[in-house]
């Protein structure tokens, strides 16, 4: 079992993801229980502080959130905030990915 800081490094991996799952569901709710899942990961030490790359996927995820609200009744008009999501999802586990390659590498 690989541990950071004592913490099995699972952990921290699965709690942000379910929250990225459900980001669809909860909306913005959603949302920021997955950015503040990393922080609060960073904050009580169990992840390692490049997690917090995670962060920089924000500005697509506020797009995404925007232009939901704007079309909400319009299934062609959200399609943007779709692929928008799917972008968030893409990137915030790429910026983890990277962050623990990084968190390896030093």
């Amino acid at each position: 079992m690989i541990k950071m800081w004592g913490r099995p490094l699972v952990t921290v991996v699965s709690i942000t993801v379910i929250a990225l799952v459900l980001w669809p569901v909860a909306g913005a709710a959603g949302a920021l229980g997955a950015y503040a899942t990393m922080l609060l990961a960073v904050s009580f030490r169990l992840a390692s502080f490049n997690v917090l790359l995670g962060l920089l996927s924000i500005p697509v995820g506020y797009s995404a959130f925007r232009i939901l609200n704007e079309n909400y009744m319009d299934k062609f008009k959200m399609i943007p905030a779709n692929l928008a999501t799917i972008k968030v999802h893409a990137l915030t586990l790429s910026y983890l990915i990277i962050g623990y390659l990084a968190e390896g590498l030093v």
